[in-house]
């Protein structure tokens, strides 16, 4: 699944019917996959714990990929690609944002390409011009650990990070847009064990649960065709 060719304007606002488009939804409709309980505020005394947990780590002889979209489609198929999922609207937002900076250090290379979609908060950092939405960046090299400089690939509005299809497009898109013989997913943000992860505070706090991350990875692999 590709998208349209990159736009200046946003997919969605912060309304729920613009993080409901980039999710694959209706307006009005909600995700069957996402329990009410997923959208509570995680209980604070348990201590807020930074995640980098490497989901998938897929070793495949792959099928043939169903080309992505001429503005985004890879010619060259590499070894690797890296999905990074940083779910930073919240307020792991500087530290998260500091983990791409050091990405930034290594950068992609012909053999293995380093893709970002990252969701800020509007307040917890400000640096990197202080954006506020949700994007999607080539990870490329850059010795500057406070600056962000990576180029932009699509700019997605306000999507919600705590939805499964939002997860599920990104592992499809990344897939089809990069197509390499080995994958790897890490999804960056808070943790709740048995609770799920990827808390999006400008989305009530709604997270992810385990069965709807269960059912994104099994979606979102099928939808790239692997």
């Amino acid at each position: 699944m590709g998208y349209d060719k990159p736009q200046s304007s946003t997919i969605g606002g912060r309304d729920g019917a613009g993080m409901a488009r980039w999710a694959g939804l209706a307006p009005g409709e909600t995700d069957s996959r996402c329990p009410t309980e997923g959208r509570n505020r995680m209980t604070r005394d348990r201590g807020r714990l930074v995640i980098r947990v490497l989901v998938v780590l897929l070793a495949l002889s792959l099928l043939p990929i169903a080309p992505a979209g001429p503005a985004d489609a890879q010619s060259a198929r590499g070894q690797w690609t890296v999905l990074i999922y940083s779910a930073a609207d919240n307020n792991l937002e500087s530290v998260m944002m500091r983990d791409i900076n050091r990405l930034e250090m290594i950068g992609s290379t012909d053999d293995v390409n380093l893709v970002a979609l990252i969701d800020r908060h509007p307040q917890y950092w400000t640096g990197s011009d202080n954006w506020s939405d949700t994007r999607l960046l080539h990870i490329e090299v850059d010795n500057n650990l406070f600056t962000i400089t990576s180029p932009v690939l699509r700019r997605l509005g306000e999507a919600n990070t705590g939805l499964p299809a939002t997860l599920q497009r990104f592992i499809e898109w990344g897939v089809q847009t990069y197509p390499a013989e080995h994958y790897a997913l890490i999804i960056s943000d808070h943790g709740g064990g048995w609770q799920g992860a990827s808390s999006d505070e400008s989305s009530d706090d709604q997270m992810i649960s385990l069965a709807g991350l269960e059912q994104a990875l099994a979606d979102g692999l099928a939808g790239a065709g692997l």
